[in-house]
Parts: structure tokens; sequence; C-alpha cells
């Protein structure tokens, strides 16, 4: 006999109608925050975290546009000035 075991630390995994699994923004961040720490291969990596590499890597290049789209503001210097 099976038992199924319920766990309140697992949450419940969200479908699209053709049945794809969501995964929310926040975790996304979380995990191609991990991944560039990572310094582990796209493809390795979407393996671990349980990830087809094509959606991982779809992730990574929506990443990359938007900080390129995304003006940077440059660093307030710090250096004394002398008058």
């Amino acid at each position: 006999m099976t038992f199924m075991m319920e766990s309140s630390l697992a949450p419940l995994l969200k479908t699209d109608v053709m049945g794809r699994v969501k995964t929310p923004a926040a975790r996304r961040e979380l995990l191609l925050d991990e991944f560039e720490r990572s310094g582990t291969s796209g493809q390795k990596f979407a393996e671990l975290v349980g990830v087809k590499y094509q959606t991982f890597a779809t992730w990574v290049q929506r990443r990359k546009l938007r900080r390129a789209a995304t003006p940077r503001t440059p660093k307030a210097s710090t250096a004394k000035v002398r008058s």
C-alpha cells in the first residue's frame, strides 16, 4: 500500500490550459540569480532544477534583454574634489 504525504513546504504547481507548469516570476528570478552565481552551464543548471533547457534559455534571454533595455545610472563618485 502506498501513502501520499502532503507537505506544507512544497508549493502546489499551477498549470496553464495546455498543462504546462507555471513558474512564478519571483521563483524564476531566484533561479536566474542562482544560475549566475553557480558557474555551471545553462543546460546542466536547467537539469538540476528540473526545468526544460529551452524554457530556461528563454528566461535567460529575456533577462538579458530587460537588462539591456534598462538605462543604468552612473555611480556617484566618492572621490574628494579639491578646490
